[in-house]
């Protein structure tokens, strides 16, 4: 057998990456798998145990795991009961499906498995998008504290002998927080009464996107030299792989009421056709950094495995959304209605002050914030 290796777009590593503890992690490859007893995950010739290539199986991606029973898994928006699989030449799109809180309670654990001589290489590029408001910072910047104590806009040109409140990405007009991205330095001016003048400082900063951005590609993934997450890519001529892409559950990551969007990305593109979206893109998934001339696009709305062939053509293509419905009566007839996921009513008496939708998706982000319509989430102070 061919040892199996994994290339990233930013750098060649002998081993596969792995992030425990973090929202999204690989594990299994090569090697024999565990018996499990649930229903959905008997091992069989067609749904071989992660770690267990078998050439009666396609390209498909189930559910493993301890909570694998509390979701399901289907090709497509409505076809519930159709595997998610892609044959040849096709680009596939499978929903994840689970009431709202086991998004946030539990783990899920996606298993993809590949062919022997299907693939020569298979790629994971996991889900994220842009957290916070970022631009791409190069030249220098000056800060000020004036005479009288005041910072940023507060000060007051014309009695404080200061000329330039430039702050470039760090503040905008509003105060408002900008992530920073690149390297450069800030120069601050701080006024000394017994200099009666400014003192300068010079600090150099290098600024990467990781702390601009959510889901689970930050922590699992390679970085680029801006920090910006990029697939990985496992060489597999003649022998295939199979594995799983691990994914904690999101209130263990995100200390927010809405969190679950760390990992839930399901959207519906009619939600997102208003500017600043994009070909019915949320924003955050397809984001413009300003980078001064000209933009950076990033962001990733699905869980993409991707096969390739030696010339880096797609063969074959698997995009995976998690979905979650506000109800549970919702989620018990989703074969006959598939579009009860979204709730907006209220519980019922004696509980009719507690809405249905309990956690934000992105519809609903697309309608609580104006501009760039960024969730702005703090990460868990246990990660």
């Amino acid at each position: 057998m061919k040892p199996s290796f994994v290339i990233s777009l930013c750098l060649v590593l002998p081993t596969i990456i792995s992030a425990c503890g973090q929202s999204g992690s690989s594990s299994g490859g090569g090697g024999s798998g565990g018996t499990p007893t649930k229903p959905s995950q008997q091992n069989t010739p067609e749904n071989p145990a992660p770690g267990t290539v078998s050439d009666s199986a396609g390209f498909f991606v189930a559910l493993r795991g301890d909570y694998a029973e509390l979701f399901s898994i289907h090709k497509g928006e409505t076809a519930f009961s159709e595997k998610c699989e892609a044959k040849a030449g096709e680009k596939i799109f499978c929903n994840v499906e689970g009431e709202e809180q086991r998004f946030a309670a539990h783990d899920v654990s996606l298993h993809y498995h590949v062919p022997k001589n299907m693939c020569e290489y298979i790629g994971v590029m996991p889900y994220y998008f842009v957290n916070r408001r970022s631009k791409l910072q190069t030249s220098t910047l000056h800060t000020y504290l004036d005479k009288n104590g005041d910072f940023g806009s507060a000060i007051d040109n014309t009695t404080d002998l200061v000329t330039n409140t430039d702050f470039g990405c760090h503040l905008s007009e509003e105060l408002k927080p900008i992530c920073c991205l690149g390297k450069y330095n800030i120069v601050s001016h701080t006024w000394s009464k017994e200099e009666n003048g400014f003192l300068l400082a010079t600090t150099g900063v290098n600024h990467t996107a990781e702390q601009c951005l959510g889901g689970p590609a930050v922590d699992s993934q390679p970085k680029t030299a801006l920090g910006i997450p990029t697939g990985t890519y496992y060489y597999i001529p003649g022998e295939g792989r199979s594995a799983t892409y691990d994914l904690k559950g999101t209130d263990s990551i995100v200390s927010a009421r809405h969190g679950i969007v760390w990992n839930v990305n399901h959207f519906n593109p009619s939600d997102h056709t208003a500017p600043p979206a994009v070909d019915g893109i949320p924003n955050a998934m397809n984001y413009d950094i300003d980078a001064g001339p000209g933009t950076i696009r990033i962001g990733h709305p699905y869980y993409t495995f991707t096969c390739y062939d030696a010339a880096w053509e797609i063969k074959a293509q698997i995009n995976v959304l998690l979905r979650d419905w506000d109800t549970k009566a919702g989620y018990e007839a989703r074969a006959t209605s598939p579009t009860g996921y979204r709730d907006t009513g209220m519980e019922d008496s004696p509980f009719g002050n507690k809405p249905k939708n309990d956690n934000w998706n992105w519809k609903d982000i697309e309608d609580q914030f104006t501009g760039d319509k960024l969730p702005d989430f703090e990460k868990s102070s246990a990660q």
